[in-house]
């Protein structure tokens, strides 16, 4: 058991660090700026942007109830967002599939976020959560615990035009850097991140 604890934190932390990144706030593709600069009513803003290096192997490796598998990038960022005096709060990854392997891609993403969610703690859900946000379909889950691990939550969803995959991490943070006090709170700001960030790159589509 201590083993996979060890196994899951290791992927949870690869999936927030990897691939290695450069910051950047600027992009030249067009197709990445809706997902750089949404605002918030709430606070909460964008606190650092980076951009992925450029790497001669544009895929990443995955586990899956089948094994390790493959799936394509070709570009990407990390986008981190906090309220004022806290801790970040989202780990946003938006990553350039292959178009020719995006639709695989996509399958492999679910498969290993299935993976996740069959060896995480302190978790209800037996299979992702699908739900439908502003047209947006969000697969996902969450911790039952406050505080429990350096991932609150994990969402991802997918933009089919040009071939993006939006990974979603909510983030525990310092007790006395935290901005959601209670569970309930956690997860009323969870449903509105989700709700704004789609509103706001679905419009500029």
């Amino acid at each position: 058991m201590k083993a996979l604890r060890v196994l899951v934190l290791v992927s949870i932390i690869n999936a927030l660090l990897l691939p290695s990144p450069l910051k950047s706030q600027t992009t030249s593709d067009d197709s990445f700026r809706p997902y750089l600069s949404c605002s918030f009513d709430d606070g909460l803003k964008v606190v650092d942007t980076i951009h992925y290096l450029k790497s001669s192997e544009k895929f990443r490796e995955l586990n899956t109830p089948s094994g390790k598998r493959k799936v394509t990038y070709l570009d990407g960022y990390t986008v981190k967002f906090a309220y004022p005096n806290t801790d970040v709060f989202v780990n946003l990854k938006v990553e350039q599939s292959s178009p020719r392997s995006y639709d695989r891609d996509k399958e492999i993403i679910i498969e290993n976020m299935k993976w996740l969610l069959s060896r995480g703690k302190a978790v209800d859900e037996k299979e992702p959560k699908k739900v439908t946000v502003n047209g947006v379909e969000i697969y996902g889950f969450d911790r039952n615990i406050l505080g429990f691990g350096i991932v609150m939550g994990m969402h991802l969803f997918f933009e089919d035009k040009n071939h993006k995959v939006i990974t979603v991490y909510f983030l525990n943070q310092k007790p006395e850097r935290r901005k959601p006090q209670t569970l309930a709170e956690y997860r009323a700001l969870r449903d509105k991140f989700l709700n704004q960030y789609t509103k706001c790159v679905t419009s500029r589509q």
